[in-house]
């Protein structure tokens, strides 16, 4: 189980590589807002051109990396993002013609607050499913102006002096497809 803590933190440092090479970089502009779109062989990574957490070092990783044990990051109310992919992202999923296979997912990295307040997010998913920037502009507003939370122990070492929390949430991509069937 730490193994796979350690693993999600090494995954988060890098998560602009996480499909691989990256082929090609450009803004996109949503309604209020500019995105990084990043393309790589198989999936687009997509975060606000505003998010810097993501490139300022946080301790809980190093934490991790130097073998200690990470306490659990848990989402306040993993139902309730489940609705937000379902509501926001399915229908998108829905459109593509095909089966996808076990490593194509949907992923979205948390970035809170010593709080758990939500600041950021990126997502990751497959390139041939074709998300609008203006639905991923309101999948994120809705996910931060929201009342989930991450959810850890603010008194354990690995967090008293990280500057920020991250987790990922990974979907199977044929999941959410099947969750836009069910809507």
């Amino acid at each position: 189980m730490n193994y796979r803590k350690l693993i999600f933190a090494l995954l988060l440092i890098t998560c602009s590589n996480i499909a691989g090479q990256v082929i090609s970089i450009e803004e996109v502009k949503g309604i209020d807002s500019t995105f990084i779109k990043e393309e790589s062989k198989h999936s687009f990574h997509i975060r606000n051109k505003n998010n810097a957490l993501r490139f300022v070092d946080s301790y809980f990783i190093e934490y991790a990396q130097l073998g200690g044990q990470l306490p659990e990051i848990a989402i306040s109310n993993k139902g309730e993002l489940d609705v937000y992919v379902r509501v926001f992202i399915a229908p998108f999923f829905k459109m593509a013609d095909r089966e996808f296979s076990l490593n194509e997912m949907f992923s979205i990295d948390i970035y809170a607050d010593q709080n758990g307040n939500i600041k950021e997010l990126e997502i990751n998913y497959p390139k041939d499913v074709d998300i609008p920037i203006a639905r991923i502009e309101q999948f994120e507003n809705a996910i931060r102006t929201s009342n989930l939370r991450l959810v850890f122990d603010k008194t354990h070492k690995a967090f008293a002096i990280s500057p920020w929390i991250g987790r990922s949430f990974r979907y199977n991509s044929n999941t959410i497809k099947e969750m836009a069937n069910n809507h």
